[in-house]
């Protein structure tokens, strides 16, 4: 399942990802109104470690293995805690919704959020906490079936400014895979500071070596190869040597869609 969130009014989009049948990670994929969904790999997630929960920060590959990058501390720092429901209904976005909101200190301008019920039957709050991670904005404990569609602010002119919006929810069929390994030696390094053992004096087995030369190249194309070819060796040291097949295929899908994004973007020479 995923539910569509648009955030402030530059276009960016956020995917918040979720098991609806079972528990696994609830995952925020971030892109724009210009791109497709598999245009951006860059996915973060509330984990627990040692019943402390952190902020993960990852590269999804092949829309399915996720290797992490980085972890945090979950402390937000909100703008605006205990909102109060009002009493109200109010029509946002075409959809009946509860309000909650709170003043600005005394400038007569307002936190507001509004809310409305699916109906689904679904506890929503765990999905809600990547809303607050978004806009600082504390989320009170709603309902089932009960979810955010709108967080802004009501100036005293009577003007609204709409920080996030919900797009819409829908089911889809999605497997994705997270490296444990990977996962556990980045928290034993920056969260406990544990220094990860040098491999031992017998190598291990290298499956990926790149080896390459270029002759008259530009350097950002040389940097722009380096870090695709590197990119693809993580990937296939993690999870890609499990199925070369599926590797090649991806290996092969990844140049296309990079290539076309580098040029939509016009982020190369265009004499190259």
């Amino acid at each position: 399942m995923h539910i569509l969130y648009k955030l402030g009014e530059e276009g960016e989009l956020h995917s918040i990802l979720y098991n609806n049948k079972e528990y696994a990670p609830i995952m925020n994929k971030q892109f724009t109104v210009d791109q497709n969904f598999t245009d951006n790999d860059d996915v973060n997630f509330f984990y627990s470690f040692k019943d402390k929960t952190h902020i993960v920060n990852g590269k999804m590959y092949n829309q399915k293995d996720v290797i992490i990058r980085g972890i945090s501390s979950s402390e937000i720092n909100f703008q605006a805690t205990n909102l109060e429901k009002t009493t109200d209904l109010y029509t946002v976005h075409n959809l009946s919704c509860n309000e909650y909101k709170k003043e600005i200190e005394d400038t007569k301008s307002y936190i507001v959020l509004y809310t409305t019920n699916l109906k689904d039957g679904v506890d929503y709050n765990e999905q809600m906490k990547e809303i607050e991670k978004l806009v600082s904005v504390e989320i009170p404990v709603l309902e089932k079936g009960e979810i955010v569609i709108s967080i802004g602010m009501n100036m005293y002119d009577g003007n609204y400014w709409e920080m996030i919006k919900y797009i819409k929810s829908e089911s889809i069929k999605k497997e994705m895979t997270l490296s444990q390994k990977n996962l556990n030696e980045l928290y034993e390094l920056m969260i406990l500071d544990i220094e990860i053992p040098e491999p031992s004096q017998f190598p291990s087995p290298s499956y990926c070596t790149v080896i390459g030369f270029d002759e008259n190249t530009d350097e950002l194309v040389k940097e722009k190869t380096e870090y695709f070819l590197n990119d693809m060796c993580n990937y296939f040291e993690e999870f890609g040597k499990y199925n070369n097949e599926s590797f090649c295929q991806f290996f092969d899908n990844e140049i296309e869609r990079q290539s076309k994004h580098l040029a939509k973007y016009e982020i190369l020479d265009t004499k190259i």
